[in-house]
């Protein structure tokens, strides 16, 4: 009954179009598509997220069909999304894939019943990709209309190919091993090297609230008559006003605003919340609930301050100062909401969460935060052997080790490299002194002698090797030796 009065009102629209003066435009679909993914990892699962945006243009066309294809070779292995509705039949159609195509395909389509109206439509597709894949690859996001009103036909299609680049894994480079050989008498070489990182090297992810971002002290302000600001770390009132982790895995945290019809509080303006410093640069992220009991989200709000030592939960706490902070929840939706936040955090800047209150009366509001995330700076070289860069490297052989280190995960990167320093090669072995050396003293009357003041000839090894020693008493050659 539904596709049949559907069909009776596109009967109706077309006859009348059909026989008026007007000219009207042929009914079409526009389709744009993007992913939030940008690479990809051959030899690997990988999780493909589309998002498909159909317009109908004119006359209302709908969609019949929504494909992906990937190159040759991929296999498909999963396909998410809207089932699309079949107003031919009343039933769902079904995602589908084979080899390399994931496809969402109406029901008795192509009978002009397409499913897809305007709107935006998220598909999810997992893909086996071949190892030995490289470079970029294009996948092909086609869709067909149903072909409604006629004369459109369902030869109608659009077609929209999305690259992506090859995700080349994380590497620790270090040089190939490094021989130098010593100028005559030298002993020692400075060497400059360089270890660095290749490929996709991310930053340490940290789920949960810890590390940084561990369970702070309550931060609980006030600004009335009835006293002076909490200490920082003192939770408020009663435990239902406390901010609350719970813990032990501290995945989850709650923040509660103070009325004074649930138990004794403040009477107005009031913040409950925490706050933490950040130490390395990092993003962060984390999705929110929040319901309230005041009837209006106006009055209990869940605000959020990125701040620094000079601006921060402190001396931001009071009533007139709520406009300084970034309100998360709608003061104008309803009482029960929810979203997610992604910020970027500099070292030094704070990150403060609080649920505010401006009465004192209606009941509180509560903010629940889960899945919280941060995800701090790639972890840089650090050496666990050898000599660094830039170093006097002696006769021998070094070598020098690195690590790339990923706390908690096997992922860790190491390599090692050698520095082999030759003394000259063939150096003489017979001594030739001078007979008879000048020096000239600095202002301290003071001198250093060394082998390459004393010997001639040569070429010698490294001047280490000797010992130089002079007769300062007459007559010469009797002693004592000085070195």
């Amino acid at each position: 009954m539904k596709k049949n009065f559907i069909t009776s009102i596109k009967c109706l629209l077309a006859g009348v179009l059909f026989l008026s003066s007007y000219s009207v435009a042929m009914a079409s679909h526009t389709v744009t598509a993007t992913s939030t993914q940008t690479t990809y990892t051959a030899g690997a699962s990988n999780t493909f997220n589309f998002k498909v945006n159909v317009t109908t243009n004119g006359t209302v066309e709908y969609v019949d069909n929504v494909l992906f294809t990937f190159p040759a070779g991929f296999t498909v292995t999963a396909a998410n999304g809207l089932q699309p509705y079949s107003f031919c039949g009343g039933g769902k159609g079904n995602a589908s894939f084979a080899t390399n195509v994931a496809k969402w395909v109406s029901p008795g389509s192509p009978s002009g019943c397409g499913a897809f109206s305007s709107g935006s439509y998220d598909f999810t597709v997992i893909v086996n990709v071949p190892a030995g894949t490289t470079g970029p690859i294009s996948v092909n996001v086609q869709t067909q209309g149903d072909g409604w009103p006629p004369p459109l036909t369902d030869a109608q299609v659009s077609n929209i190919n999305l690259s992506f680049a090859q995700l080349i894994p994380c590497a620790l480079n270090c040089p190939s091993n490094i021989t130098v050989n010593l100028d005559p008498g030298a002993c020692s070489q400075v060497i400059n090297y360089n270890v660095a990182t290749s490929g996709f090297c991310p930053g340490i992810l940290t789920a949960g609230f810890q590390g940084q971002f561990a369970p702070a002290q309550v931060d609980a302000y006030q600004n009335d008559a009835v006293g002076p600001a909490l200490a920082t770390g003192q939770p408020p009132f009663a435990n239902n006003y406390s901010t609350n982790f719970n813990s032990p895995t501290n995945s989850t945290l709650t923040l509660k605003s103070a009325d004074f019809n649930v138990s004794p509080g403040p009477q107005l303006w009031y913040f409950n919340g925490v706050e933490w410093i950040c130490n390395v640069a990092t993003t962060v992220s984390f999705n929110w609930s929040y319901t309230t009991a005041d009837g209006s989200p106006f009055w209990d709000r869940f605000v959020m301050l990125v701040g620094n030592a000079n601006n921060n939960f402190s001396n931001n706490n009071f009533g007139n100062q709520v406009g300084n902070w970034q309100t998360i929840s709608n003061n104008n939706g309803a009482t029960t909401q929810s979203g997610t936040v992604n910020l970027s955090l500099q070292p030094g800047q704070r990150l403060a969460l609080a649920a505010y209150t401006s009465d004192a009366f209606g009941g509180p509001a509560t903010i629940t935060i889960s899945n919280f995330v941060s995800l701090g700076p790639p972890p840089v070289p650090v050496q666990t052997a050898g000599l660094p860069s830039g170093a006097e490297f002696p006769i021998g052989k070094t070598t020098n080790c690195f690590l790339l280190d990923y706390p908690g995960t096997v992922d860790d990167k190491t390599c090692c490299f050698d520095v082999t320093v030759l003394e000259y090669p063939n150096p003489v072995t017979q001594l030739v002194c001078n007979d008879l050396v000048y020096f000239s003293l600095d202002e301290d009357c003071s001198g250093v002698v060394g082998a390459d003041d004393i010997l001639e000839g040569g070429p010698y090894g490294c001047y280490n090797d000797y010992i130089v020693e002079l007769d300062k008493t007459a007559p010469f050659g009797n002693g004592p030796w000085v070195p």
